[in-house]
């Protein structure tokens, strides 16, 4: 009876240490999502202010504020989440990205005229509403603004991507692909969504928290390239040298920098919010990493409570894990 008695609890042990990872796994994928839109909301009202215009406003920011350009209510977010949304219930219903249905998605979002969409974004998106193919609209839109469409625009829309196929590495790359050039046909801001989402992808399935030797060697191998040197200069980078433009490349790197350089989601979060600028999609970015890594219940209560739409946001991320492990 006593072997019996200790086999029954090694089962246990076995069965509760299952259900721990579960649950960690689930809170790493809740992370990416609420992340994201805690760091919108967050960095909403003071978008497009300097770093001095927020120290002399509010010496720094650290809760949910209301206002900004856009009149924000407190714990709203922008139209970078709203897109995020699209695209993850349009996984949901179909269980697995394609365009055409994310479009019809985007353009029954566009319709309503949300509030402070991006040019390149609202250009495409006008396009694809009068009839033309999604190709050519965000193609036509690069050729005339060239130096305009490498935007950070399509970066938090197409997370949903790296949650979905975070173990299909050739899918993640080749949705991610199509999920930026739905609006920004730009080769740097569609490799900037593909980068992003591989290492969403990567701090998910593992404990280490610097994501870019194993992804960089993934996407690029030992062949020389621009964005391994961007991603090495974080190294050397002080936190007076982040740029929040809303460039997809500083994005990336400043966003990147916030996240490796702390040692909480809080941490971080109040990092790229107090940047200042075009800071929507670095703080967006900085909280799904650092939501991949520390997860969900990490994330500080007061900004969860403070979140509109917490429970959906909660719900929908919890059900692409489900929908992956059916």
């Amino acid at each position: 009876m006593e072997i019996h008695r200790t086999s029954g609890s090694i089962i246990d042990r076995h069965v509760e240490r299952g259900r721990e990872k579960i649950g960690f796994m689930i809170s790493k994928f809740q992370g990416v999502i609420l992340g994201a839109a805690v760091g919108d909301a967050l960095s909403a009202p003071v978008q497009f202010l300097s770093r001095r215009e927020i120290q002399d406003q509010y010496q720094e920011v650290r809760d949910m504020m209301g206002g900004g350009w856009l009149n924000l209510r407190q714990g709203e977010f922008s139209h970078d989440t709203q897109m995020m949304l699209c695209t993850l219930e349009s996984i949901l219903e179909s269980g697995r990205f394609e365009v055409d249905p994310s479009i019809q998605k985007l353009l029954l979002w566009y319709k309503k005229r949300p509030k402070g969409i991006g040019k390149t974004t609202q250009e495409s998106l006008k396009r694809i509403s009068r009839g033309e193919s999604w190709r050519s609209a965000s193609q036509e839109v690069y050729r005339k603004r060239p130096h305009m469409s490498a935007g950070d625009g399509a970066l938090i829309r197409s997370l949903p991507i790296a949650l979905r196929y975070t173990s299909d590495l050739n899918s993640l790359v080749t949705h991610s692909t199509d999920s930026a050039m739905i609006t920004h046909a730009d080769p740097m801001a569609a490799t900037g969504v593909v980068l992003l989402n591989m290492m969403i992808s990567e701090l998910l399935q593992s404990t280490q928290k610097d994501p870019r030797p194993v992804c960089m060697d993934r996407l690029f191998g030992a062949q020389n390239n621009l964005w391994k040197n961007i991603f090495d200069e974080i190294d050397y980078l002080d936190e007076d040298d982040l740029i929040a433009s809303g460039y997809v490349v500083d994005t990336l790197q400043s966003a990147l920098w916030c996240f490796l350089k702390t040692r909480s989601f809080e941490e971080a979060l109040i990092m790229a919010v107090n940047r200042g600028n075009d800071v929507y999609a670095l703080a967006a970015v900085t909280g799904a990493l650092s939501g991949a890594h520390y997860g969900v219940k990490n994330i500080p209560s007061r900004w969860l409570d403070a979140l509109e739409h917490r429970d959906a946001l909660m719900g929908l991320s919890g059900k692409i894990y489900a929908l992956i492990h059916q």
